[in-house]
């Protein structure tokens, strides 16, 4: 099984990213899932490496060969995390499920009332076993996409 990781880049934070990543790549793994994310997989951290459009026809590409589809809305500057709307609203209309992953105490409202499921962490160090719990079953339960 597949599941495609979507996240808000944010260059100054790149580490943390990368640590998330790595956990959540980690929770994929125990739940019986291959996790791709474009920074590490598709530019192997490089950013600007890759036009837009190149970048964006891979995305979608992995959006659509993908099982499931986890949003990772950790923001470091509290934003909206609109740039995921993009990811989301593909992987919606593709029927794909998703998850919603945050920090505690940072829920944005419009990413998470469209996943079938949303889990918050305290600290990165809890974000494998959310992971690995989030994906459990999934696959398995209906949806209703309206």
């Amino acid at each position: 099984m597949k599941l495609f990781i979507a996240y808000s880049l944010e260059r100054p934070h790149l580490s943390e990213l990368a640590e998330r990543l790595e956990a959540i790549t980690n929770g994929a793994e125990d739940a019986g899932y291959s996790a791709y994310a474009h920074v590490r997989d598709g530019q192997n951290w490089i950013l600007g490496g890759m036009g837009i459009p190149e970048m964006m026809q891979l995305v979608f590409e992995k959006i659509r060969t993908a099982d499931a589809v986890l949003l990772d809305l950790t923001s470091n500057y509290q934003s909206k995390r609109t740039g995921l709307n993009i990811e989301l609203g593909y992987a919606l209309a593709h029927s794909k499920p998703v998850i919603a992953l945050y920090r505690d105490g940072d829920r944005p409202n419009m990413n998470t009332d469209l996943a079938v499921r949303e889990f918050s962490y305290k600290d990165v160090s809890e974000i494998r076993a959310v992971v690995a719990s989030g994906l459990a079953g999934l696959l398995g339960e209906t949806r209703d996409v309206r």
